[in-house]
């Protein structure tokens, strides 16, 4: 997969700086967790580690269970 791995919390960057509501929505239904499912189980827990930073936009709460059900269904616990 092209580009960096990057963890939950910089997906708020994404939303900092994405072009359009179609961009943010596209890295983080289709971008995030097709770059979660590829990377390995301690790279998972890293990308973890951190919960997502809050943007004040209506951004955080579609991060924040993206983050929730990727870590449920790869059996890691749940960013705080």
């Amino acid at each position: 997969m092209p580009g960096a791995f990057r963890s939950c919390s910089q997906y708020a960057d994404t939303i900092d700086n994405a072009w359009s509501g179609a961009e943010r929505y596209r890295m983080l239904i289709s971008d995030l967790p097709r770059r979660f499912h590829a990377a390995s189980p301690e790279l998972q827990a890293l990308s973890l580690k951190e919960p997502p930073r809050l943007t004040g936009t209506k951004w955080d709460a579609l991060l924040a269970a993206v983050a929730e059900h990727i870590a449920i269904t790869h059996d890691h616990p749940v960013p705080d």
